[in-house]
């Protein structure tokens, strides 16, 4: 993979995110039981494993007659396979999501542990803590998970970037804190703590709590500014 496609890939992370929102688990639970059959038949022909996947996993939140642990099973079969181990990370979150909705949480649990070992072996450092950012918003919805695993995957692979001496060094650092400002927007509030300690760890108490504080301010701005907007 070129870096331009690398750069792509780490800036349109948010946007992909929303599209798959959009066009998948938007979806979910929603086609009628008069159009599902034919549904089935359109997604099977299309070529790009990713949408296979995500569209299957999307209908069996809809199946009839109990086929929805099928339609589970298929995108299973069709995830993403091979050299781009972001893609079948992405497709077996959304699988995930799907298992959850279908309440397979057992499935979903096992969906999520397969991609957390496949994020590992993700590259390069921009596409891994992309696709570990994704597993610590899941982890939210898994409360047998420690958050605290994606997490510090994220912070790794943003010192990693941080620190990165060789070419194109500053698109690189910038990269590393826009990565750990996504990791305190993902925690959230409600894990802030967790926030705290793998920051902590890599940066130091002092920088850490500097890197915190500055995100946290700018996040009460924006809901001050959105608060006065919507006053108007």
């Amino acid at each position: 993979m070129g870096d331009g496609q690398d750069d792509n890939r780490a800036a349109d992370a948010e946007g992909s995110a929303a599209q798959q929102r959009a066009q998948g688990i938007g979806w979910f639970g929603r086609v009628t039981p008069a159009v599902w059959r034919s549904t089935l038949e359109v997604v099977r022909t299309k070529e790009s494993a990713w949408e296979r996947a995500r569209d299957l996993a999307s209908l069996a939140t809809s199946a009839p007659d109990g086929r929805g642990d099928e339609m589970l099973a298929l995108a299973m079969e069709a995830a993403p396979q091979g050299r781009d181990v972001f893609e079948c990370v992405r497709a077996y979150r959304y699988i995930a999501a799907a298992a959850r909705h279908c309440g397979r949480r057992g499935l979903a649990l096992k969906l999520y542990n397969l991609a957390l070992v496949m994020s590992e072996s993700v590259t390069p450092p921009a596409s891994r803590a992309t696709a570990l950012l994704g597993l610590v918003e899941d982890a939210k919805d898994l409360r047998e998970v420690d958050i605290r695993v994606p997490a510090a995957g994220v912070a790794d692979a943003a010192m990693v970037l941080l620190a990165d001496p060789v070419r194109k060094w500053r698109k690189w650092r910038k990269w590393g804190a826009t990565y750990l400002h996504r990791l305190i927007d993902a925690l959230g509030p409600e894990h802030r703590r967790v926030a705290e300690e793998v920051l902590a760890e890599r940066l130091g108490v002092g920088r850490a709590a500097a890197v915190l504080a500055r995100r946290i301010a700018r996040e009460q701005a924006w809901l001050e500014q959105r608060q006065r907007s919507a006053e108007r």
